[in-house]
């Protein structure tokens, strides 16, 4: 394990914590790949942004390899459980002051670490259309 990611849990729990004392909202910005368990249908360019604060999400948690917690979607009534790995997070910052929070380049996830969160060491592949 790097201890690149170690030093993003460390910057994304100052940011949590500065946004709390400040009445802000923590997000991230997310690069998307096959570990991550997010909403599909809010990925954009391959990049999602999630509020992280507690009002939003439900059961944070975080180690040194990724992140996890349930929230809402839209007009969902049910909650998604969202885990991102540590190494997919671009960007965290407060949602009012989004250019000054700190930001990372994406690495890719390691094949022990898409298989504890996927159950697979591979990347899925895309369907095959049969003509």
């Amino acid at each position: 394990m790097s201890s690149y990611q170690n030093l993003r849990a460390i910057v994304i729990d100052a940011v949590r914590e500065y946004c709390a004392e400040h009445y802000f909202r923590p997000y991230i910005w997310v690069e998307v790949d096959s570990a991550c368990r997010v909403p599909t249908e809010y990925v954009k360019d391959g990049m999602i942004i999630l509020d992280i604060d507690d009002e939003a999400v439900r059961g944070f948690q975080m180690n040194d390899e990724y992140l996890s917690f349930e929230a809402r979607f839209g007009d969902e009534t049910d909650s998604m459980e969202i885990v991102v790995p540590l190494n997919r997070i671009v960007h965290v910052a407060a949602a009012e002051q989004a250019v000054e929070g700190a930001s990372f380049m994406a690495s890719p996830t390691s094949p022990e670490l898409l298989e504890k969160l996927t159950g697979s060491s591979v990347a899925p592949r895309r369907p095959m259309r049969i003509k």
